[in-house]
């Protein structure tokens, strides 16, 4: 996994969570960011899950390969409340067997 974007920081790959792990470390700043996933038919990433700590946006857009998704039931997401803030949880109803850009919008 690579991550850009201005604030936020990449902390690889959950086991116990199955979920791709990531953090804005400056939440002003974490507005925008994107994940690449480096996928192929022998390392496949079927229905990838991500936790993004300490996110303080309520809404997002999700784009992936340079297309919005407005279907709703191709991704899911929804905020958990920590002592430290909230944290962003996103899950993609897909299977990605070539390389993938995931790009996230905050609102």
């Amino acid at each position: 996994m690579s991550v850009y974007g201005e604030g936020i920081s990449g902390k690889g790959y959950e086991s116990d969570e199955r979920a791709y792990q990531l953090e804005c470390i400056n939440p002003d700043g974490c507005n925008t960011f994107s994940i690449q996933l480096s996928c192929s038919p022998e390392y496949p990433a079927v229905n990838p899950a991500f936790v993004v700590s300490n996110w303080d946006k309520t809404e997002l857009v999700l784009s992936i390969n340079g297309e919005k998704v407005s279907d709703k039931n191709l991704f899911r997401y929804g905020l958990t409340n920590t002592a430290n803030g909230s944290n962003l949880i996103l899950w993609i109803n897909e299977e990605f067997d070539k390389p993938v850009k995931i790009e996230v919008l905050g609102k």
